[in-house]
């Protein structure tokens, strides 16, 4: 009698890792905004599925000198930068640079506002320099040769005041709006910055700080109390009724 014995193996299912296509460079390179101004954060993203290398994992682009990507304004880079992946296998990949200015004296107070420096290599450590007028481009090579980029205009911009509304009453508070986005100095905190307000009856009037509504709105309020019994101090400002009330913004960022 003859006996046959049987072995069947069960192995794990296993597929090659997908490598880039060289031959059919695809990693569309996006920004979240279509301009910045000068201290502005960049969220940076890069589609690029065929880097998805590992199905099971989290990859990163951009961090190896043969593949780098490079983010420069016309004096200042950062590369290699490191992009990390959104989600496993998403192929989407993203991260973030604070462009630094350049020294300037951004409220008039004779002091530099502004803390220049280029440094970090990713995906949210960077800080990159930028000079008034300036574009961030935005680089990755593909591969040997084969270098996709894609650049974003740096401005600065017009700041402009405005009351929220055109009638007070003698017991009203006073909102005072600025917005000017070069004033976002830290897009990481909430910055101040100083507005004048005057009434008929007091022509000195007060310097308030107006405060930003958000950490990187550029939009910043102030709120004036009315008095018709106290001296003008601080945010309080003397009015009668009858009076015209003013507000004066200077703005050191024109483009």
């Amino acid at each position: 009698m003859l006996d046959f014995l049987f072995l069947i193996f069960i192995l794990p299912f296993a597929s090659a890792q997908e490598i880039p296509d060289y031959d059919k460079p695809y990693a569309p390179i996006f920004f979240d905004r279509p301009v910045y101004s000068w201290t502005d954060k960049i969220k940076i993203k890069i589609i690029a599925p065929s880097w998805n290398t590992d199905k099971d994992l989290i990859d990163s682009i951009g961090d190896d000198n043969e593949n780098p990507i490079k983010i420069s304004t016309r004096s200042h880079s950062l590369e290699p930068y490191r992009l990390t992946e959104t989600d496993v296998s998403s192929g989407i990949f993203t991260g973030e640079v604070i462009l630094t200015g350049f020294l300037h004296d951004a409220d008039g107070d004779g002091d530099f506002d502004t803390t220049p420096r280029t440094v970090g290599t990713g995906p949210t450590s960077g800080f990159l320099e930028v000079e008034r007028d300036s574009a961030v481009t935005v680089s990755f090579e593909f591969a040997d040769g084969v270098v996709l980029s894609e650049s974003v205009p740096v401005s600065w911009n017009i700041g402009t005041v405005e009351f929220e509304n055109d009638i007070f009453f003698s017991d009203d508070a006073v909102i005072v709006r600025v917005i000017d986005l070069d004033m976002n100095l830290n897009p990481e905190s909430i910055d101040q910055i100083p507005v004048e307000v005057f009434s008929d009856s007091d022509v000195g009037g007060i310097t308030a700080n107006a405060i930003e509504t958000s950490e990187s709105s550029g939009s910043f309020i102030a709120t004036i109390s009315l008095t018709q019994n106290s001296a003008s101090s601080g945010n309080r400002l003397y009015a009668i009724p009858g009076d015209g009330i003013s507000a004066r913004y200077s703005d050191y960022t024109l483009p």
